[in-house]
């Protein structure tokens, strides 16, 4: 099942109209027309996040739908959709708790095996050059 064609069916099921789900969307009935047609199918990603919320399912579901992707392909789809939404101090946060996590035996798959980090910085960095490899690597992650 294409995206146009998820969005019109959770539409349906949420019992809403086109115009009532570009309502809440803050966009015309014909966006939501094109985007279930698929005449669009670029739409911005806060617009995907808001059309998800407003059809009670989560970004990833109504991005590649249940039967399409396994669950991991579908948890890292919801993870990247919510990442693209933060700027780069809520990057960092997100890139500090998975490490986190990774040092916990129990969700790791490996139990505990040793990974090698594929990324670090020093978080008392004070030189400017230090601070723009940072911010760059951010903005290539």
């Amino acid at each position: 099942m294409e995206l146009g064609e998820r969005i019109r069916s959770l539409r349906k099921q949420k019992g809403l109209t086109q115009e009532e789900l570009a309502s809440r969307l803050g966009l015309q009935k014909s966006a939501v027309a094109k985007y279930e047609n698929g005449r669009v199918t670029n739409i911005k990603r806060a617009t995907l996040f808001k059309m998800a919320e407003s059809l009670e399912v989560s970004p990833g579901e109504l991005m590649y739908g249940k039967e399409d992707k396994g669950q991991e392909d579908h948890g890292f789809a919801v993870l990247s959709g919510y990442y693209g939404l933060l700027n780069k101090a809520g990057r960092t946060k997100v890139l500090e708790h998975v490490h986190d996590l990774t040092l916990i035996p129990a969700y790791r798959l490996d139990r505990g095996l040793s990974l090698m980090p594929v990324a670090a910085h020093n978080d008392d960095a004070k030189d400017a050059e230090q601070l723009r490899l940072m911010e760059e690597d951010l903005d290539n992650m």
